[in-house]
């Protein structure tokens, strides 16, 4: 197949209008014959890589449900999603596992949907101060022995481990553990210092950016200060709850080449309002908002092509928010020889977005899905 005229996306972050040919499930230079698909208009991206994404349609990767799985493959491919790590929140340390068995059935399985690029283990070895949406009484502190039992029984699908680094051995766990698994410091009341202790010990990124983490001050910066002052990636929810448009923006005019658009979507996302679960809380969706009993914000009810839409309306470049959710976590999952970019010998995962950014196609694999 060759799509022409379309305003492709190239690895230089920039739009132009070029030809490409899907051969063989891969990006190539287009050749004569084959079908053609006029992409006139049309913006040609990389198909989108949500890293962090709790679940969505009434499904959680949590639950170790495999044909819900599938509804939300499907779902997250509609939406311009072609890959996604699979975010485990905290239960039961049996429940946990339980999920890893599970999400790594399903990995092994041929389906139509978005590909499992890993396992995101948002769970347990957090911070009770700042422990957000996650039930206080399953924390506790890293554990190495766990760890690589839940990666066991994933398969080695285990690829991003948060923690909140000012627990009680939670230096050596970095140290140790991140010689096999992305480091995320995650609901935190760390310090400035601590955070960049933090990432001389191995961490790379933080988790949805200032939430549930140390405030930003001018005479202390807290953990934002620490990424800001660092080559710590950050994990960012453009939805406009989680996050207020100005700092998106001003996030992005800073460090774009660091940043992780994530949706942090719960099972709620592509529901409507009502009561649901995360985890073993209760949650009330309404609007944009999902909040626990006392308030606290529970996760996003949006996808990631939502919010990639909202940080554009926010004022953020197309080119940079399509960087974010697409190479920028493709190089944190350690994918970013795949897919990721739209160049030759890629996967052909690709999305045709028109002017207001609807999805008007999306390819995985080179098979049309959309």
């Amino acid at each position: 197949m060759i799509i022409k005229n379309g305003n492709v996306y190239s690895d230089e972050f920039k739009f132009q209008k070029r030809n490409i040919a899907i051969e063989n499930g891969r990006i190539a230079e287009p050749s004569r014959g084959g079908e053609i698909l006029d992409a006139e208009g049309l913006y040609v991206i990389p198909g989108l890589i949500d890293q962090h994404s709790h679940g969505c349609l009434g499904g959680d990767w949590g639950d170790g449900n495999v044909e819900d799985m599938g509804k939300m493959a499907e779902y997250y491919a509609r939406n311009g999603v072609t890959s996604v790590a699979a975010t485990v929140t905290t239960l039961k340390p049996e429940d946990v596992e339980a999920a890893m068995r599970a999400i790594k059935t399903f990995g092994g399985q041929k389906r139509r949907g978005a590909a499992v690029r890993g396992i995101n283990l948002e769970s347990m070895f957090l911070s009770k101060a700042k422990k957000g949406a996650h039930l206080e009484e399953y924390l506790r502190l890293p554990d190495k022995a766990l760890t690589e039992r839940l990666d066991d029984a994933s398969g080695g699908l285990l690829r991003i481990v948060n923690v909140a680094p000012e627990l009680e051995g939670a230096m050596d766990f970095i140290r140790d553990m991140s010689k096999r698994y992305v480091i995320s410091i995650a609901h935190t009341a760390a310090d400035y210092s601590t955070a960049l202790e933090a990432e001389r010990a191995g961490a790379v990124q933080v988790t949805h950016f200032f939430n549930a983490m140390s405030s930003f001050l001018h005479r202390d910066p807290g953990v934002p200060g620490a990424v800001f002052d660092s080559g710590l990636r950050a994990e960012l929810i453009c939805d406009g709850v989680h996050v207020h448009p100005a700092v998106i923006r001003t996030v992005f005019r800073l460090m774009a080449d660091r940043v992780i658009m994530i949706s942090d979507s719960i099972r709620a996302c592509g529901l409507a309002d009502g009561e649901y679960i995360l985890g073993d809380l209760p949650v009330t969706v309404k609007g944009k908002r999902a909040t626990l009993r006392d308030g606290t914000i529970a996760g996003s009810c949006a996808c990631l092509m939502d919010d990639l839409r909202s940080a554009v309306s926010f004022g953020v470049p197309l080119e940079q928010a399509v960087r974010a959710a697409t190479l920028n976590p493709a190089r944190t999952l350690g994918i970013d020889d795949r897919v990721g970019v739209i160049a030759n010998g890629y996967e052909a995962d690709i999305v045709l977005l028109d002017s207001a950014l609807n999805v008007k196609g999306v390819f995985i694999g080179g098979e049309r899905i959309v």
